[in-house]
């Protein structure tokens, strides 16, 4: 494989990775890249780094923000008095009972909810920027493939890869 189809061939890297990682299989081809702390798994997407970690802790400031709603939003919740639970309105509500002694858990839930809802955002935008990166390291390529280059990528990685699920779908179908 030529080191210029590297930066194309993860995409597909990518979505096996995360198919291995549904079906409780190991994910981890190798050992820890030297010189990453150990933190970095032998591939990008691996949920200890790159794009794939950065999704997994995004989904999990999501599930945090999505608890905080649910444990605060009944009629007795600290979200209540809101119309509408987001940042606007959290805020807005916070300077309203800013001092108020006997509204103390009602502020820890709201400033619960804007650290969270932060923390989302810039989840958010952390995983944007990495498959934008991704996706330029990848463009950059195109103009530098050969013929053999592009036959691999096409050939051996899309269409060999769909031949091999459609035959493994009806003989699972079959038997």
């Amino acid at each position: 494989m030529s080191p210029l189809t590297q930066p194309l061939r993860h995409h597909r890297l990518q979505v096996d990775h995360d198919d291995r990682a549904q079906r409780g299989e190991s994910l981890c081809r190798g050992s820890p890249q030297r010189g990453q702390g150990g933190d970095q798994c032998c591939h990008r997407s691996c949920p200890r780094g790159g794009i794939r970690g950065l999704a997994i802790r995004l989904e999990a400031a999501t599930a945090k923000l999505a608890e905080l709603e649910e444990e605060h939003g009944g009629e007795e919740g600290a979200f209540s008095e809101l119309d509408k639970v987001n940042q606007a309105n959290v805020a807005k509500r916070l300077k309203e009972i800013k001092g108020d002694t006997e509204a103390k858990a009602e502020a820890e839930a709201l400033e619960a909810r804007l650290e969270a809802n932060a923390k989302e955002g810039d989840r958010k935008k952390r995983v944007k920027e990495a498959e934008a990166s991704l996706d330029d390291k990848a463009y950059a390529q195109y103009p530098k493939l050969g013929e053999a280059d592009v036959k691999a990528l096409v050939v051996d990685d899309k269409w060999m890869a769909a031949l091999e699920s459609t035959v493994h779908g009806e003989t699972d179908r079959i038997s």
